[in-house]
């Protein structure tokens, strides 16, 4: 139970990527990769250029099958070189890569596509929610378990109390 508690609050709370005030959100627009509410989705991102054209979806279909077709990976800055757009994903340093990232500090280094690498991040992060859920299930059961422990223990706890507070009254 403590634990549980104590997990519940080390979890960060993650507000409205436009309002930054409401943090129930409900969408994601996986043109812009923004986290919304209700009230920004209905009347901030409208306003955005092209948002007719945008994919917004429930955040508890993001990950299903077909919601992120629209990703698009060319126009990634570099934190480095901020005029420049990443074009690679450096496996051994593990970010993105520009081409003068590439020239300056991953000499001999392996490549591979952004896509490529989002899909692999995408199904290691799939791969770690499950693990997380097994380990919640467990902790779960423990949890339930030591419950049982604790109610079966508490009376034979109090029964030698009882007899001493009985004693005592003769």
């Amino acid at each position: 139970m403590a634990l549980s508690k104590s997990v519940i609050k080390a979890q960060d709370i993650i507000s409205c990527n436009l309002c930054e005030s409401e943090t129930k959100l409900k969408w994601k627009c996986l043109d812009c990769d923004l986290l919304m509410c209700n009230k920004c989705c209905d009347k901030v991102h409208p306003k955005f250029k092209n948002a007719k054209d945008h994919t917004i979806v429930d955040i508890k279909q993001v990950g299903v099958s077909g919601t992120n077709r629209n990703l698009d990976f060319t126009n990634i800055k570099c934190k480095v070189h901020t005029t420049q757009s990443c074009c690679i994903f450096c496996s051994n340093c593990d970010k993105l890569a520009c081409p003068s990232c590439i020239t300056k500090g991953h000499a001999g280094h392996t490549f591979i596509e952004i896509k490529e690498a989002y899909e692999m991040k995408v199904e290691w992060l799939k791969s770690q929610k499950g693990k997380l859920e097994m380990k919640a299930k467990k902790i779960d059961d423990e949890e339930k378990t030591l419950d049982q422990v604790t109610d079966r223990r508490i009376p034979i706890v109090r029964r030698p109390f009882k007899i001493f507070n009985i004693k005592g009254k003769l």
